[in-house]
């Protein structure tokens, strides 16, 4: 098995807000078709690295990642784990690293042949993980040269 660890923010969402009350309405449908296509192609599943997890429970990301996104590409074990902040808490950001996260989550699942990360800002992760990620800017996203990277490096896990 293989998993892309999803941020939302400067990936698949919009960076402006759409005032719409609805959180789906900032995402992009094309950038999401991007991530869907990545999973399926690859066979990896989707694990949400972004930190909308604190927030949404799984049926609520379902509904946000729809319907580009089918439920069945989420794996299981569908988020990273909160380290660092309590799960209630209303605080945005952990102390920890995310990429101390992802790297919590991939002890717990020694059976993963490969993962990349979908992220945009660099500095959550340590140096080893660069190989396994691809960096997004904020405006620009999940684009389709990303994509094509982001294939590249779940290929290169087969």
């Amino acid at each position: 098995m293989k998993a892309i660890f999803l941020d939302f923010d400067g990936v698949i969402r919009i960076p402006a807000p759409s005032f719409s009350g609805r959180p789906e309405a900032e995402f992009c449908s094309e950038r999401k078709t991007r991530v869907s296509r990545l999973a399926e192609e690859s066979g990896a599943q989707i694990v949400i690295s972004s930190d909308w997890r604190r927030k949404y429970d799984r049926d609520q990301i379902e509904r946000i990642l729809a319907p580009q996104i089918p439920s069945n590409l989420l794996h299981l074990d569908w988020r990273t784990p909160l380290i660092g902040v309590d799960p209630g808490s209303t605080k945005e950001e952990s102390l920890i690293p995310r990429g101390a996260e992802i790297l919590c989550w991939l002890a717990s699942h020694p059976e993963l042949l490969g993962f990349v990360i979908l992220d945009d800002m660099l500095s959550r992760f340590f140096p080893l993980m660069g190989t396994n990620l691809v960096s997004c800017q904020l405006a620009e996203g999940f684009t389709e040269d990303r994509y094509l990277a982001a294939r590249n490096i779940l290929q290169q896990a087969s």
